[in-house]
């Protein structure tokens, strides 16, 4: 589900910033190289584990990030719009002048910014209109699943966990019928947009093979 109010808890306490080549933050201390194997799955974990939605842009594939702006262009040209003033002002350009580039190179700007931590407001409206009004079937079957009240995918408020007997089955059945990249972004959007992150969904996304950027 969608929260209806968005809230990034964490603001200003992260040290992972700005992906926009899906490469993993250098800022992060691991141990000595006698356990790298250790420390590189270790690493890996927190990371996914803790997304939001500014490196959400970074980690997803560029052809998954186009396609959330061709269809954000066509679909809910509010949202592009609030985008390219906000873009502009990061380049120093005129909006005008970003709306009469190529598409691909403007939506290359796009994608540049949005993985910035600045922009996690940004992020987050884009990828979170872009699942409501392009998937919903998608975040109505997952609150089904889970037999959690919503409007039409909308949740006012979602309980501070989830059991596993409850959770896996339901991310199961999104993994069968949809892309997995898909699902990742859905369910790494949904835990960002929860206060109370659930663990358990946490695990998943660190853990699960089918649900890992770039596999």
């Amino acid at each position: 589900g969608i929260l209806r109010a968005f809230c990034d808890c964490r603001s200003g306490s992260r040290n992972i910033q700005n992906h926009p080549s899906r490469e993993r933050g250098s800022s992060i201390l691991v141990q000595g190289p006698q356990d790298r194997f250790n420390n590189n799955k270790i690493l890996r974990k927190f990371l996914i584990k803790m997304l939001t939605f500014h490196e959400l842009m970074g980690f997803m594939s560029p052809k998954m990030a186009n396609k959330i702006l061709e269809d954000t262009h066509t679909n809910n040209k509010e949202v592009y719009r609030a985008l390219l003033t906000s873009v502009a002002q990061v380049l120093k350009a005129r909006p005008e002048f970003l709306s009469r580039q190529p598409k691909e190179r403007r939506h290359n700007n796009f994608v540049q910014s949005l993985s910035k931590p600045n922009f996690e407001e940004h992020s987050g409206n884009l990828i979170r209109g872009w699942l409501f009004k392009e998937h919903k079937e998608l975040l109505i079957e997952f609150l089904n699943k889970l037999e959690i009240k919503h409007d039409e995918g909308m949740v006012d408020d979602l309980p501070n966990s989830i059991d596993d007997e409850q959770l896996n089955p339901a991310v199961n059945s999104l993994l069968e019928k949809y892309d997995s990249e898909l699902v990742a972004i859905y369910l790494t959007a949904f835990n960002a947009s929860n206060a109370e992150r659930w663990s358990n969904l946490d695990n998943l996304l660190a853990e699960d093979s089918r649900l890992q950027f770039g596999s």
